[in-house]
């Protein structure tokens, strides 16, 4: 059986983990303004990636490499929440504007990019 591509994953991810969470901070103003059909265009987006992952990446053993198949698993369920109920998100964000559980998510993105970088190009 041949390997799964972890390496080459965390290193797409890794780098996309961090941007998002700087970038979505930074930006951090304008969720509270945008519209369901953004949200539901999101959830499409993060489908397709968790999804992609997923088919390429099933790996469920002890380690590193489990977390690039959960990252792949949770967008997949985030894209299809996002999907389903985007009106329903857009409430929420627009509830927790300037909360703590928004700072909250972006540092375990920006986490998890970080470690998936630093891992892949050392090659473990």
């Amino acid at each position: 059986m041949a390997q799964p591509p972890t390496l080459p994953l965390a290193r797409l991810l890794g780098p996309t983990l961090l941007l998002l969470s700087v970038t979505e901070a930074r930006n951090a103003s304008i969720w509270p303004h945008t519209t369901a059909a953004a949200i539901h265009l999101n959830g499409t987006a993060l489908f397709v990636a968790g999804l992609a992952i997923l088919q390429k990446h099933w790996v469920w053993v002890r380690g590193w490499p489990v977390a690039v198949t959960a990252t792949g698993a949770t967008a997949l369920g985030l894209g299809a929440w996002r999907m389903w109920d985007p009106v329903g998100v857009l409430q929420g964000v627009r509830r927790m504007d300037g909360g703590e559980g928004r700072w909250i998510l972006n540092y375990v993105a920006g986490f998890l990019g970080s470690g998936f970088w630093a891992l892949s190009w050392r090659g473990v």
